[in-house]
């Protein structure tokens, strides 16, 4: 029996058109796992499903297109879910929006800058959004008898930013973001207390893992300067790519974890012995 295998098990994944999701998306699929794709934009979530519907013909993974930023709607999206789908026995929090929403690579990202409106935003997409999902999908699994849940937060959460990391560039991480993500820290412990013994609430926190593929509001160049800097603090002398996590997703994800509930799992490289 393989213990990684995902065969026969549905997994909510948030976020699934992102830089990270849709690697994540692959590895669930390559596992044998029906992934429910969401998203907010149609088109994105289409073309992902039909590049894996050609991959992994066997995986039968669907689309739900909503904006979790409308509360109600996120809401009755998932309790949709609840009732069309057999069982849900994974769910992986994967969703932010990476945008000057939340002040990234923004002015109004910035300390001095932060307003009450940019501070709930942000704390609307790195935290509440997964505790929105925990809070109806949890019962549902513990209910059940069984689940795992998995929160995806960032190493942000223990390390602020490195001083003068952005001297000179465009680039910088809001002031908000980490704070709101070591909220979700604290939350995946607590949730994990709340939901055992049926249900496995884990967070995967991964270093430096530049998007440099994209364009969106968190996209970066190969040869920006902050990404040199990070370098020399990184054991492997590299930056991370989303594939050097999706090992820890499908450990979460599958029987493997089976004895493993309220862990913060950092992959960075080795960025914090450094």
């Amino acid at each position: 029996m393989n213990m990684f295998s995902l065969k026969n098990k549905t997994v909510i994944l948030t976020g699934s058109t992102g830089y990270l999701g849709k690697y994540f998306a692959r590895a669930l699929a390559d596992f044998g796992a029906r992934v429910l794709l969401l998203g907010r934009n149609q088109e994105k979530l289409d073309s992902l499903l039909g590049e894996l519907q050609k991959e992994y013909p066997e995986s039968q993974c669907a689309v739900y297109c909503f904006d979790q930023y409308d509360h109600e709607e996120a809401r009755r999206q998932y309790e949709r879910m609840i009732a069309e789908e057999k069982k849900i026995d994974i769910l992986i929090n994967n969703a932010f929006d990476f945008s000057k929403n939340t002040g990234f690579n923004d002015p109004s990202g910035r300390w001095e800058n932060v307003t009450y409106e940019k501070a709930v935003t942000m704390f609307d997409s790195a935290f509440y959004w997964a505790f929105q999902a925990i809070q109806i999908i949890g019962p549902v699994m513990k209910q059940q008898g069984s689940g795992s849940i998995i929160n995806i937060g960032t190493f942000h959460a223990d390390h602020p930013p490195m001083k003068g990391i952005y001297e000179g560039t465009t680039i910088f991480n809001p002031i908000i973001y980490g704070p709101q993500k070591a909220a979700l820290k604290l939350l995946t412990k607590r949730m994990a207390v709340e939901l055992a013994p049926e249900v496995r609430v884990n967070m995967i926190s991964p270093g430096p893992v530049p998007n440099t593929a994209g364009k969106s509001a968190n996209a970066i160049t190969k040869d920006d300067p902050v990404l040199s800097r990070l370098s020399k603090r990184i054991l492997f002398d590299r930056m991370g790519h989303p594939t050097d996590l999706t090992g820890a997703v499908i450990y979460f994800a599958s029987d493997a974890s089976s004895w493993t509930t309220g862990v913060n799992f950092v992959i960075d490289g080795g960025y914090d012995v450094a």
